[in-house]
């Protein structure tokens, strides 16, 4: 009798294999459960503050609109960093194989001529995306407040036409 032929074989490793497997997750997901609700907890932690860091910079720049020169100012530095690491990261890969081409050679000082920049420029693209993006985030939110305190909340902060019972 071969492995695998027999029904019985099949039978035994099926009924076999789902009891060892229930067993393990009833003792794995409680586990499980307590390092995602501890994860999940932190990620909501950070997000708050980060909320919190948005909404007072962008208090900031509600009460002083001279500041948003310097945010656009902000904005557009971090987009030129994210160009010039784009562009930082094409020539980090271009160059040395160039270079390697005009040598005829393939080592190791080629590999980590091509891999160290890539990966600075790497980071140097992913720090700028972040930060943009935080940043948009600020002038997004100034903008909401600034709506905000524009648009009239009640009816009676909107201006009546109608005169009132005592005027003529």
């Amino acid at each position: 009798m071969e492995i695998g032929t027999s029904w019985v074989w099949w039978l035994f490793s099926t009924v076999f294999l789902s009891i060892v497997l229930n067993l393990a997750s009833s003792y794995v997901k409680p586990y499980l459960d307590r390092q995602f609700e501890r994860f999940s907890d932190s990620r909501r932690v950070k997000n708050a503050k980060q909320e919190a860091r948005i909404e007072q910079a962008a208090r900031v720049l509600l009460a002083d609109p001279t500041l948003l020169t310097v945010h656009h100012g902000i904005i557009s530095l971090q987009v030129f960093t994210g160009v010039a690491g784009f562009i930082f990261f094409v020539g980090s890969v271009v160059v040395p194989l160039v270079i390697a081409n005009l040598r005829r050679t393939t080592d190791v000082a080629l590999a980590l001529a091509i891999l160290i920049p890539m990966v600075a420029s790497a980071l140097m693209i992913k720090w700028a995306m972040e930060d943009m993006r935080l940043q948009f985030q600020i002038f997004d939110r100034y903008r909401e407040l600034r709506l905000a305190s524009t648009i009239p909340s009640s009816k009676q902060d909107e201006p009546n036409d109608e005169p009132n019972e005592g005027e003529v």
